[in-house]
C-alpha cells in the first residue's frame, strides 16, 4: 500500500535522491574543513573558552533564591 502511495506521488524520489547527495556534500566539506585546519588555530580555538576577559564579571544569579 505504502508503495503504491509513494509511486502515486510523482516525483517524490528525485526528493530523497538529491537530500543524500546534498547531505553527502556538506558531510564531506566539513571534513574537508576540518581535516584541512591548521593545528595552532585549533589550539587558539580549544583555549578561546577558557580565556576570561578582564573587563567582564559574571552577574550573580538570583533565580533560585
Amino acid at each position: 500500500m505504502i508503495h503504491n502511495i509513494l509511486r502515486n506521488l510523482g516525483a517524490i524520489q528525485e526528493y530523497g535522491i538529491v537530500s543524500l547527495c546534498l547531505f553527502c556534500a556538506v558531510f564531506t566539506g566539513v571534513l574537508a574543513w576540518a581535516f584541512l585546519q591548521r593545528k595552532s588555530d585549533l589550539d587558539r580555538m580549544a583555549q578561546a573558552p577558557l580565556e576570561a576577559e578582564s573587563d567582564e564579571s559574571p552577574e550573580p544569579s538570583n533565580s533560585h533564591e
